[in-house]
């Protein structure tokens, strides 16, 4: 999609003539798959559901459980949970802790903390689950992944 018109992407690179050019295409093209993406998940996930996945992305700090969520929301647990299965292909929990260790992984970067103190800024009380839990999700220690990355 270019503008109002369909082009097949190939015609879009043809004329471009510079690292420049291709850069900013890439770019562009990256902000119309994405606008794209957004667009086609808010067409098939429920309100209810987004709204959930909001409160929780607002709320990750927080011990969350479904049923506090759910009754925030005001439908069943069992209902929430089902909503997260069959639209995300993730349980609630699951879900929350990618968020928390999202989260994480921008705090470890900052390095104006420890570990133990991230896992506490994230919602997870226990440092030790906490690093079980980021190498479950990363395949490395908060410390390996630091490493890695900077």
């Amino acid at each position: 999609i270019c503008g109002d018109r369909r082009l097949p992407v190939a015609e879009e690179i043809i004329p471009l003539s510079s690292e420049e050019q291709c850069r900013q295409w890439l770019a562009s093209f990256c902000g119309r798959l994405a606008h794209a993406a957004d667009d086609a998940v808010q067409k098939t996930v429920p309100d209810v559901l987004m709204r959930a996945v909001d409160y929780v992305q607002r709320h990750f700090e927080r011990p969350l459980q479904l049923s506090d969520v759910a009754k925030t929301l005001g439908i069943s647990p069992a209902y929430l949970s089902r909503l997260f299965s069959d639209h995300l292909h993730v349980t609630f929990t699951d879900f929350l802790a990618g968020i928390r260790v999202q989260k994480a992984c921008g705090l470890l970067l900052s390095g104006d903390m420890q570990v133990k103190d991230i896992a506490g800024r994230v919602g997870v009380a226990d440092p030790n689950y906490f690093g079980r839990l980021f190498k479950k999700r990363t395949g490395m220690t908060p410390v390996e992944w630091v490493r890695m990355h900077r």
